[in-house]
């Protein structure tokens, strides 16, 4: 991990070295049993309604319905919250279950505040790192900038 440019970048996005330790800035807490749970990472944290969600567990909430292929949460400034929740999502099949059903949906499983308020579906290509992964940062500036591959839903 400590290979140049990875450590230290101006950017926040890669690893921090500080003294004798490296840290790839995941967040978690341990439990009663002394079990470490990860929340997510530090620079995805939104803070919505005075509190901190990392999208990582409401990404996997509905990535676990079985409609929902990917999923990408992000924050958008709100005067009132902070910031406001919204889910960009890609489905499976043609099967579109209505946006109030999968508020349904995260709110059996997690605290109100995690539930999105707003709903997009991605049409097209998913976006993607060059390593596979989810590009969430892709997917939020589409969002603000209104990028055709994105629809409001309902």
């Amino acid at each position: 991990m400590l290979f140049t440019d990875y450590v230290n970048r101006a950017d926040a996005t890669a690893a921090l070295r500080v003294g004798d330790w490296l840290s790839v800035r995941d967040c978690g807490f341990l439990d009663a049993s002394g079990l470490l749970h990860l929340c997510g990472r530090e620079s995805r944290m939104l803070v919505t309604q005075g509190k901190n969600l990392f999208p990582e567990e409401v990404e996997a909430r509905l990535l676990a319905h079985p409609a929902v292929a990917q999923a990408s949460l992000q924050g958008l400034a709100d005067g009132l919250r902070g910031t406001r929740v919204h889910a960009v999502l890609q489905w499976q099949g043609d099967a579109l279950p209505a946006a109030q059903h999968l508020a349904a949906w995260c709110r059996a499983a997690l605290e109100p505040f995690k539930t999105p308020r707003h709903w997009w579906l991605w049409q097209g290509d998913w976006p993607q790192t060059a390593s596979g992964k989810t590009d969430h940062a892709a997917i939020g500036r589409a969002l603000t900038t209104g990028a055709p591959a994105l629809k409001a839903w309902p």
